[in-house]
């Protein structure tokens, strides 16, 4: 559009026509700032309703007035109007009600309102929401309404839930195991967690370790009795990458200066891609089981030791046996029934699983191979037990005594007998064993034109005793004495 040429206006056409070109442009300013204010608002729209959360605006006595796409999706609302002027704070019930009135009087008061509840939605939903409540001010900086910002956290809730009754069955296994439990991060090996049991075995709270360089606060020693270094635990090796297994046994000291031998078993924790990113030990009080692996070798050496003396006894009584045997059989029978004595012997210390035997067993067990009608002999003496030593050496004496008998003596007729009695003689250091072997009802006796081996078995005695054989008109009697402390030592 074109004017008329200005030098041919006159002066009021002129300012008529400068008026209507600036009125012109005014026009063209105003559309354009309209259509940028028409596209900030449906950038602004398009943002609020893309957010997943929950966004309204309440008038200054809470009733809804507007609220966004997103947030009818989320409140689970078709049309905004079926909620439109409801009061905001009747959406809550209980606590999470009076959470929502305290956030809007905080809000109106030109502060932050905040609060977590659950609240259901628009179909009955229960869903939890992390709430912000604050004031929209005014040209005159006044509250003029109120922006309320719900986010749906019930995801982040079930899985804050899901964990925390996953470490409340972690805790209960933890307390209710027989072991103590530690638990370390990788790479640094700070700890985490201790058990009870734990604190009960040594003796102590758990040590909150910040780092496996601090684990030098737990002092033990190995076997061979060097100190324990921080780096020597399981913890230590596997947090630091070292292994994904470790176990070890130490001395441990408590803090009453007590020591417990301790096993430490641990292995790592992993993630997904298998690294390592935590640690478990198990501790365990061996004390009783190292002190039954202390007794048991003792027990070992024990055997050993009674095994080759034995073997030197089986050994003499074989060689003396064949030496004066006046033939093979003879040899084989002798041979066989002292073995017999000297095994039975072995019985009675091994059923009382002691280091010791009853004097009465052990003379009734050496003379049982003798006794043909139950009445040949009459034991009688105190309750006594000896040595394991004095004990076979006993059982065979009496064997010998009686092999005799039978061939030469008492035992030798249907009628005789054999009186069979101990005693002690005196008390503490010099009290006396003694035994009498008497015979009764026999033949007449002689002694031995030769001496076998059953004859000096007989007159070596008891070890550091005396022997007294007599060949009585009446029949044999053998008095055995020897030292008490004596027999109740095994050498």
């Amino acid at each position: 559009m074109t004017g008329p040429p200005l030098k041919s206006l006159t002066r009021e056409e002129l300012e008529a026509e400068v008026l209507r070109l600036r009125e012109a442009m005014y026009g063209v300013d105003a559309e354009a700032q309209r259509v940028q204010q028409q596209s900030d608002v449906a950038f602004l729209q398009s943002v609020l309703s893309s957010s997943a959360d929950c966004i309204k605006v309440l008038d200054l006595d809470a009733r809804l007035t507007f609220m966004t796409d997103g947030g009818m999706r989320v409140m689970e609302i078709s049309d905004f109007n079926d909620v439109k002027g409801c009061p905001w704070p009747d959406f809550w019930t209980d606590q999470g009600n009076r959470d929502a009135l305290a956030a809007l009087d905080a809000a109106r008061s030109g502060g932050l309102g905040h609060f977590q509840g659950m609240a259901h939605t628009y179909r009955g939903t229960p869903k939890w929401w992390d709430v912000q409540v604050t004031a929209i001010r005014g040209p005159d900086g006044l509250p003029q309404r109120l922006l309320a910002v719900s986010r749906d956290i019930t995801a982040q809730k079930a899985a804050e839930s899901h964990l925390a009754a996953s470490e409340a069955r972690l805790s209960t296994v933890m307390e209710t195991v027989p072991v103590g439990i530690l638990l370390a991060e990788a790479p640094s090996g700070r700890i985490l967690m201790g058990n009870r049991r734990l604190a009960e075995i040594l003796g102590h709270s758990t040590l909150y370790a910040s780092s496996s360089n601090a684990y030098g606060e737990f002092v033990a020693y190995h076997a061979d009795g060097r100190p324990v270094d921080a780096q020597d635990y399981p913890l230590a090796q596997i947090t630091s990458g070292l292994c994904k297994k470790a176990a070890i046994e130490v001395l441990y000291q408590r803090p009453d200066g007590e020591r417990r031998w301790i096993a430490i078993s641990g292995e790592a924790i992993e993630d997904e891609q298998g690294e390592t990113v935590g640690a478990v030990v198990a501790v365990s009080d061996i004390g009783d089981r190292k002190a039954a692996e202390a007794q048991q070798d003792i027990l070992n050496r024990e055997l050993s030791h009674r095994l080759k003396n034995t073997l030197t006894l089986v050994q003499s009584i074989a060689s003396q046996t064949l030496r004066n045997a006046p033939s093979l059989d003879a040899a084989r029978d002798a041979l066989a029934a002292r073995l017999v004595v000297l095994g039975k012997a072995h019985d009675i210390l091994l059923a009382g699983q002691t280091d010791s035997a009853s004097v009465d067993q052990v003379v009734r067990e050496a003379l049982s191979l003798h006794d043909d009608n139950g009445r040949r002999f009459r034991v009688s003496g105190p309750s006594l037990f000896i040595g394991p030593s004095a004990a076979l050496s006993l059982g065979l004496m009496l064997h010998e005594l009686a092999t005799n008998a039978v061939k030469y003596g008492a035992l030798s007729v249907p009628n005789g007998c054999v009186n069979v009695g101990w005693a002690i003689d005196g008390t503490g250091a010099a009290a006396e064993f003694w035994l009498d072997w008497r015979e009764q009802g026999g033949p007449p006796v002689t002694p031995p034109t030769r001496k076998g081996f059953g004859s000096r078995l007989i007159q070596r005695g008891l070890a550091g005793g005396e022997v007294a054989l007599r060949y009585a008109a009446e029949g044999v009697e053998c008095t055995f004495s020897a030292p008490l402390a004596g027999l109740r030592v095994d050498v």
